[in-house]
């Protein structure tokens, strides 16, 4: 039973890695996407974008082996088993008379979502993570930062990570204060909320500028210039950095948010 225990409590540490890596993934997806497509629309697979490439790499694995462990088993074939914690583990196992197989199918099949044997759930899922830009380099577009759309999904999934890292933190006793924990998913949201507004902006005034207007407020901000192109279209010179039109925007999303 000494042995059991131990792997249950192994099991059950691997489970609370799977549940930040999971979070840290999703966050990066509904961060970093519409960055993208505000910012770096030019942005491809390539070397001149290896990190970022490398990065969605080791992510899009990360969503991969989440999505097959979502997969949940025929009825019959896994008992649940109610893991709180640690310190109750091995008399859960005890008093259920499970087997250390059952153990291991359940801990390593915990959903991150409470609700994700709907099979609507998963789906939604697998959608999201499909790595569409890969598809994008076969088909040798010059561009990928369109074909990152779908991993806007992500945002679906962020409630729930975040109330999983939540409850990690409490069961942890790391922050087990409520008034804390509800202070820190606040400010989370509100800037996660504050970041779409900032790049949505961002994305409008450039396709206001793009379909004729001649004086947005990037350009009155001096982040770009309009030039016209060889067919007569109006073309986007970029004066600022990337940097500095982030803040630009970001400072309008924030502004507008408190005010």
């Amino acid at each position: 039973m000494r042995i059991v225990s131990i792997k249950c409590l192994v099991n059950i540490k691997i489970t609370s890695l799977r549940r930040f890596l999971c979070a840290l993934v999703c966050v990066y997806w509904t961060v970093s996407v519409p960055l993208r497509i505000a910012f770096i629309p030019e942005y491809a697979v390539s070397s001149k974008y290896m990190t970022l490439a490398l990065v969605d790499l080791c992510a899009n694995i990360l969503c991969i082996i989440e999505g097959l462990l979502k997969i949940p088993f025929p009825k019959g074939k896994a008992p649940v088993l109610p893991i709180h914690s640690s310190a109750n583990a091995s008399a859960n196992i005890k008093e259920k008379n499970i087997s250390l197989q059952d153990v291991e199918k359940v801990t390593f099949t915990r959903r991150l979502i409470n609700d994700s044997k709907l099979p609507l759930k998963i789906i939604a899922f697998w959608v999201t993570i499909l790595p569409l830009e890969y598809a994008a380099l076969a088909a040798q577009k010059p561009t990928h930062s369109s074909f990152l759309i779908n991993r806007t999904g992500m945002l679906l999934f962020i409630p729930s990570c975040i109330s999983g890292i939540a409850n990690e933190l409490e069961e942890r006793q790391i922050l087990s204060n409520i008034g804390l924990q509800r202070t820190w998913q606040f400010f989370f949201f509100m800037a996660l909320a504050g970041h779409w507004c900032g790049c949505v902006f961002f994305i409008i005034a450039k396709q206001v500028a793009l379909t004729g207007n001649s004086f947005t407020w990037p350009q009155k901000a001096g982040l770009w210039t309009i030039s016209l192109d060889v067919f007569g279209s109006n073309k986007i010179v970029m004066i600022r950095s990337l940097a500095s039109s982030y803040l630009h925007s970001l400072y309008w999303a924030y502004i507008t948010m408190v005010s």
